[in-house]
């Protein structure tokens, strides 16, 4: 869904691409395809019209955006009105977890210092991204980052889970439990990150800790 790193490396010097993607290979074949579609390899008659998969805009039956006109329209009447209900039904429709456009939600991987053992953790820092937890809050290139997900046992925060502003490297993910005062996650392990060949896929379902079973 983005640019492979060698790409940007080499033709978009110091660009932060959060997601790998396509490459040249994949880009000359595209190019090839529009260009014969476009002019005929044998002189044929070509149909110039340009076709519209929806990939860059929203339509019926189109591909699916973060930002569509019912997240767009949520947010515009919340700030018009001044209504934080509405404010928290837009934040619930960007940040709903099961949809395959969230970046952050549930991850399943290799743990990083013992691959032969599976985790399923959250996904919070992005490559490219400043990662830092203070007194508690996390916080992501210097914004706190709203995590209604989160689960504290006791009801209190854990102060020792803090973490030093951290830039994650590329082709890797900071990862937290959503159980914040219990998870072995990046921050308490000898290797931090979770290289993007140690991720097996989304988890689409929690069933700890208990307080999901009640959303």
């Amino acid at each position: 869904i983005g640019i492979a790193p060698e790409v940007v490396a080499k033709y978009f010097s110091n660009t932060v691409c959060r997601v790998g993607g396509i490459g040249l290979t994949d880009l000359e074949k595209q190019v090839d395809a529009l260009h014969s579609q476009a002019f005929d390899p044998l002189g044929l008659g070509s149909d110039l019209t340009l076709d519209s998969p929806g990939h860059h805009k929203m339509r019926s039956g189109g591909d699916e955006h973060l930002y569509n006109p019912q997240t767009i329209h949520m947010l515009q009447q919340a700030a018009r009105r001044g209504d934080y209900g509405m404010f928290k039904q837009y934040t619930a429709m960007v940040n709903d977890e099961h949809s395959v456009r969230n970046l952050r939600g549930l991850m399943d991987f290799r743990y990083p210092d013992n691959p032969k053992e599976n985790y399923v953790k959250r996904v919070i820092g992005l490559p490219g991204e400043y990662v830092e937890i203070r007194n508690g809050i996390v916080y992501i290139n210097d914004e706190p980052l709203e995590e209604d997900y989160v689960y504290y046992d006791t009801g209190i925060v854990d102060l020792k889970g803090d973490f030093a502003k951290t830039l994650v490297p590329e082709g890797c993910y900071f990862v937290l439990g959503d159980n914040r005062n219990n998870s072995h996650d990046s921050r308490r392990w000898e290797n931090t990150f979770v290289r993007e060949e140690l991720i097996l896929g989304k988890a689409m379902f929690s069933y700890y800790p208990k307080i999901y079973w009640l959303k």
